[in-house]
């Protein structure tokens, strides 16, 4: 099992104040999928799963949260995996999209959930 760590600093939020930073895990059971963690606010835990999509896949599920605009501006490569994550608890809906981007080729992503609140996503080392 591989853990990949992250933190989602959000940017746009008009459920609560920007700017705050949530805690992610990504624990890929060797198979380029997994279990997703977050903390949120209240330190409650969200969880869920996490997909790597290969290039030219067409058996995925599309993002249901995250807007055609968001994921313009990443501009995730074509030609290499990307990630679909979506974790929940009681009452909110995380979805994220993360992968190597262009003109870089740098590890970015981007997370919506279900009223509106949105963050970038910061790999740790």
């Amino acid at each position: 099992m591989v853990k990949t760590y992250a933190s989602l600093v959000q940017y746009d939020a008009p459920q609560i104040k920007s700017g705050i930073t949530l805690d992610a895990q990504f624990m890929d059971d060797g198979s380029g999928s997994g279990e997703a963690l977050v903390n949120d606010i209240g330190n409650r835990m969200l969880k869920g799963t996490f997909t790597t999509i290969k290039p030219g896949a067409t058996d995925w599920a599309k993002p249901k949260i995250l807007d055609r605009a968001t994921l313009n501006k990443l501009q995730i490569l074509s030609d290499r995996p990307w990630v679909i994550a979506t974790v929940t608890n009681t009452d909110t809906v995380l979805e994220c999209v993360f992968g190597e981007t262009h003109p870089f080729g740098q590890k970015k992503g981007a997370c919506r959930d279900n009223y509106g609140n949105r963050c970038h996503v910061n790999f740790l080392p």
